[in-house]
């Protein structure tokens, strides 16, 4: 075998079998990707439960710590989409319920995702591009930030993979074991989260590279179709269903936080630095298509392209006339094919100052060196800042500060869900009455809120007997906020603002005493 890279992945494969690699370089690769495997589960579980719970976050732990009975007649009733998701927290759950468990399942995910991607580059490209593949896995900061997120957008990249990886083993050598684990894993994929689905028109459109008597169309296409068909449940109670916030109006922003969603959190070095691998990836699949596009190695590129970028297209395509659903963390299931793609370009790259200088392989190191460096950016990011919102340090100062007679009003009325979590963690409390949302405490959970902020007919309620003081916690973050402050005047001059405490996240605790 040439130790070259670039032939590594462009040589083509003996039919059904992946390329030839030799025991010296299988065990050095299964070793390295072994050890970024536990690179990672250790960079991901570090401070895991030290950030507050942010954004969706609230409304996970709200929907999983509730009993088996409510937890699914939710998801019936309100927000199907994430179901896997849910059922497996909600089994985790019984071992604990701060944020560190509450996370424990994307830690997991991510951690097997190393290996999966590194199982379908091997396949797709060669040893080499694998091991560069999970490499830039590890050292993605989405891939991080959502590690660490008590969502189901790591299940989802995970499975993703994993559909993928049985699709192309069915390529390579069709058995029954093979397209049923492709629909089993298709299915799941669904049941975390339904856009998933898109990437089933990426697998079936890569098909087309392949040779027409290797394509078994009607064999991909039944159990492609048999996935849709086992996830019509879950479609139907999501078109049928409130499914909680609106996703937000159509807007060119959108793509932005796609771009920089898939770049890995990098900023521009992230966006130039996937932009430069991407034309050096290409460079190599233009030549590997100039040799024929209806090959086995034409359909790697493609399975490739097709699963970076074209689930993305269709969203864009379909948003002037559906729902929107250009949002960042709806793609992550397609950042597993554009690592891959990128670690081809790192592979290139290698590989052609190989050519040059066949001796100087410390050069050679050290670029791929400087790539991962480059794109470890936004894993700093992450654990400097990470757009965190520090609701249990705005929770422990309100309550730690509340006295008897107190009220609180929440803007949006989702703010409360955080104060209902980790008010949990302090019976002694002393809780300040709920004016809006209404409720005792406790009896306020994901479902109930509608994502509105109060007005002024709540202001007037409380002005109407100014008795107590009165807290004003506000997400600024969050929708239906713009215009709280104009609302919130209207508590003068019955009452006048004593204090605003400032959190991280843009978040404010207002404190309005009696005048």
């Amino acid at each position: 075998m040439s130790s070259s890279i670039l032939d590594d992945s462009i040589a083509a494969p003996e039919q059904g079998a992946a390329p030839a690699t030799s025991p010296a370089e299988r065990t050095r690769s299964l070793l390295l990707i072994g050890l970024l495997t536990v690179a990672g589960a250790i960079l991901w579980t570090w401070e895991l439960g030290s950030k507050s719970l942010y954004r969706d976050e609230a409304f996970t732990a709200s929907t999983v710590l509730r009993p088996w009975r409510d937890l699914l007649s939710f998801s019936i009733e309100h927000e199907a989409n994430g179901a896997l998701h849910a059922a497996l927290l909600r089994f985790v759950a019984i071992f604990g319920d701060g944020e560190a468990t509450l996370r424990s399942v994307s830690v997991l995910a991510m951690a097997a995702l190393v290996p999966a991607v590194a199982a379908v580059a091997w396949r797709l490209l060669s040893p080499r591009v694998a091991v560069l593949a999970g490499a830039l896995i590890v050292v993605n900061g989405s891939v991080a930030g959502y590690a660490q997120n008590a969502r189901t957008y790591a299940l989802s990249m995970l499975l993703a993979t994993v559909a993928t990886l049985f699709f192309v083993l069915d390529v390579e050598q069709p058995r029954r074991w093979t397209i049923v684990s492709f629909w089993g894993a298709g299915v799941l994929l669904a049941y975390s989260h339904i856009v998933g689905l898109l990437l089933l028109a990426a697998l079936v459109g890569s098909l087309w590279f392949l040779p027409p008597d290797q394509r078994l169309m009607k064999r991909r296409v039944l159990a492609s179709g048999l996935i849709v068909l086992a996830s019509l449940p879950m479609a139907y109670l999501i078109a049928t269903h409130d499914e909680g916030q609106p996703v937000s109006g159509f807007r060119l922003g959108a793509f932005r936080d796609v771009l920089f969603t898939m770049t890995g959190r990098a900023g521009v070095i992230g966006v130039l630095l996937t932009l430069a691998l991407g034309l050096l990836a290409l460079q190599i699949t233009v030549r590997v298509w100039k040799q024929g596009l209806h090959s086995r190695e034409a359909w790697g590129h493609g399975v490739l392209i097709l699963w970076a970028a074209l689930p993305g297209l269709l969203l864009a395509v379909t948003s002037p006339v559906s729902p929107p659903l250009v949002i960042g963390r709806y793609l992550l299931f397609c950042l597993p094919g554009l690592a891959i793609y990128e670690a081809l370009g790192v592979s290139g790259l290698v590989e052609r100052m190989g050519r040059r200088n066949p001796s100087a392989g410390w050069q050679r190191v050290a670029v791929a060196s400087v790539v991962l460096a480059l794109s470890a950016y936004g894993v700093a990011y992450w654990y400097n800042d990470g757009g965190e919102e520090n609701w249990r340090k705005t929770t422990d100062t309100v309550l730690s500060a509340a006295q008897p007679g107190d009220r609180v009003l929440f803007a949006n009325d989702s703010v409360r869900l955080f104060f209902e979590y980790y008010r949990r963690f302090d019976p002694n409390a002393t809780l300040p009455e709920p004016v809006y949302p209404a409720g005792p405490w406790g009896s306020f959970e994901t479902g109930d809120q509608t994502y509105e902020s109060f007005d002024s007919s709540v202001i007037d309620e409380v002005v109407s007997e100014p008795t107590g003081r009165v807290w004003v916690v506000i997400g600024r973050n969050h929708d239906h906020v713009e215009d709280i402050d104009d609302v919130i005047a209207g508590l003068a001059p019955a009452y006048s603002n004593d204090q605003t405490l400032h959190f991280k996240g843009d978040i404010e605790a207002q404190l309005w005493v009696p005048t």
